[in-house]
């Protein structure tokens, strides 16, 4: 199910619904029960329920009230939270998760960031209005392209070698990338706010045969693959005035945003490649410690092209911003 679901993230999709409903997935090691799972299929896949429901090839979640009370909405999201920490967990190319809140006839889409959270407006299915709305959303995941997905367009699943393709960023030039391959990871991403981070084990040397099933590749790096959130704090004026009116909120209310597109803050602390390599140019020539700290071979930000299915060669750090581009700076927050 794994390599079928990767394999149809490139181009159009099928998006179907397993078969089991109000279940534990597969590979669960909780009592947490799914609603409705869904998952993307090729073109080629019969149009079907599908079977064997796990984390690791859940694209989105449904998670379904009768009621429509505060308080069933309050449920379903949380319950959404729960399982969107288990999917950056079990898949190490997702970025974001999408979800569906349904609650009696209303439905709401949802964008599970590492900062914030998105929902859509809501979607009356008692009305044609908003079933036109829920099949708009249906049909863009099925013809969107993958990052809109929430998936990592730089780690990729080669289905002939039976590993991941993951494309790291040289050291020296940003703009091109070094392709390591990868099938085990000593630190998986599970968090649902926050700094995530993932450490995958990886080697450069390209596999001449499938790698069989269980068989883990012998690794000569760890690719340290994490993203955050980026506070940049309000300007004077703006500043200014929280002071003069001393409110608790505006004391600590900053605007949460990525990095500008091609702004690369070289001097922000947090910026890891910056200090790995500062370690390796400091250590250079010590061969006592050689081999002792962690040292640098290649990194850098991290650009999800916008459509390489169309051809367009632009690409930003944070692919939900071009999802909900069409929000005001307010209503992001």
């Amino acid at each position: 199910m794994l390599a079928d679901a990767a394999a149809s993230l490139d181009g159009r999709r099928l998006i179907l619904p397993f078969k089991k409903t109000d279940t534990r997935p597969n590979n669960s090691d909780s009592a947490e029960r799914v609603d409705i799972g869904l998952c993307c299929m090729g073109m080629e896949s019969s149009i079907a329920m599908q079977d064997d429901m796990g984390y690791n090839s859940l694209f989105a979640l449904i998670e379904a009230k009768r009621g429509r009370t505060e308080a069933d909405f309050a449920s379903a999201y949380a319950q959404l939270f729960t399982y969107s920490e288990k999917i950056y967990f079990y898949q190490i190319d997702r970025r974001f998760v999408w979800g569906i809140v349904c609650c009696g006839t209303i439905v709401n889409a949802c964008l599970f960031s590492n900062y914030n959270v998105h929902a859509s407006p809501d979607m009356d299915m008692s009305e044609p209005a908003g079933r036109r709305e829920f099949v708009r959303l249906l049909v863009g995941w099925s013809l969107c392209e993958r990052n809109r997905l929430g998936y990592d367009q730089t780690i990729t699943f080669n289905h002939e070698l039976g590993c991941y393709e993951v494309m790291v960023p040289q050291k020296d030039n940003p703009t091109k990338h070094t392709t390591y391959y990868c099938n085990d990871s000593v630190v998986a991403a599970q968090r649902e706010f926050g700094r995530h981070c993932r450490c995958l084990l990886a080697t450069k040397e390209k596999p001449t045969a499938r790698v069989p099933d269980g068989e883990k590749l012998k690794h000569t790096v760890v690719i340290k693959d994490s993203w955050t959130v980026y506070t940049h704090p309000r300007d004077n004026d703006d500043q200014q005035d929280d002071e003069d009116n001393n409110t608790e909120t505006a004391q600590r209310d900053m605007l949460f945003k990525w990095p500008e597109d091609g702004f690369v803050p070289v001097e922000d602390a947090r910026n890891e490649v910056r200090l790995l390599k500062k370690i390796k140019d400091g250590l250079s020539g010590m061969e006592e410690l050689d081999k002792t700290y962690p040292e640098i071979e290649d990194g850098g930000w991290v650009y999800q092209p916008l459509a390489l299915e169309t051809g367009n060669n632009e690409s930003v750090i944070d692919s939900t911003r071009e999802i909900i581009g069409g929000l005001d700076e307010e209503t992001r927050k």
